[in-house]
């Protein structure tokens, strides 16, 4: 019921959001979290850079200089044979 009322929402591509402004609270005392980052191998360095600007590029994400709120991202190698990663952000 959810799904087909969102119908739009879900639709499995990315991108900007154009519905009315959001506002998200943190709950009363809410500290940021500044985890550290994952290590990964140097043959998945470029990949996930490259991730990053075409999500950046597409307006999932904003870059930003400083944070207090930081999320370890890393990529994994798909089980399928055509060489493509899944970006992983551990919030």
């Amino acid at each position: 019921m959810f799904l087909r009322k969102c119908e739009a929402l879900f639709d499995g591509q990315l991108g900007r959001w154009h519905g009315q402004q959001v506002k998200l609270e943190f709950q009363e005392g809410a500290k940021p979290n500044h985890a550290r980052a994952y290590n990964m191998p140097r043959c998945h360095m470029q990949t996930l850079k490259a991730k990053v600007e075409r999500l950046v590029k597409i307006g999932v994400l904003k870059k930003v200089n400083r944070s207090e709120w930081e999320a370890p991202t890393f990529v994994i190698p798909t089980t399928k044979k055509d060489g493509l990663v899944r970006f992983i952000s551990d919030f």
